[in-house]
């Protein structure tokens, strides 16, 4: 994902609030999963996870600290009841993606968090570029 943004000119989006969250929820579009910078990593108790942006930047929207932290079931996340930390190839499950869950039509609202494997091949990626540039 950072590879697309870069060639041209961006980085993959990092989310810091709800407005941002609403921007790319409504980019992401309809029936789309989309690649956002953020990453669940395992820490090494392999019972608690540290949430940490593209840039290697702490998150400061949609941390949360275990799977059982009840933070997980909240905006931006979908609510799931098991959230694994490996695939069924036990690989890890690090990033982030935007899903929509809409069932008809589009609702941005129902766009929402789920960490995948960082290899899956999805739509796209959502990136942020500097309005200096």
């Amino acid at each position: 994902a950072q590879v697309i943004c870069k060639e041209n000119g961006a980085n993959v989006a990092i989310i810091h609030n709800d407005i941002e969250n609403g921007l790319v929820q409504q980019m992401s579009g309809p029936s789309t999963v989309n690649w956002i910078g953020t990453h669940i990593i395992p820490n090494s108790d392999n019972k608690t996870l540290s949430c940490f942006e593209s840039d290697k930047s702490r998150c400061v929207y949609g941390a949360y600290n275990s799977t059982s932290d009840p933070a997980r079931q909240d905006v931006p996340w979908l609510p799931i009841d098991q959230i694994p930390s490996t695939d069924e190839f036990g690989d890890p499950i690090e990033c982030v993606k935007l899903i929509d869950t809409s069932f008809e039509g589009f609702d941005p609202t129902a766009v929402a968090w789920l960490e995948d494997p960082c290899y899956d091949r999805i739509d796209g990626v959502i990136c942020s570029k500097s309005c200096d540039n």
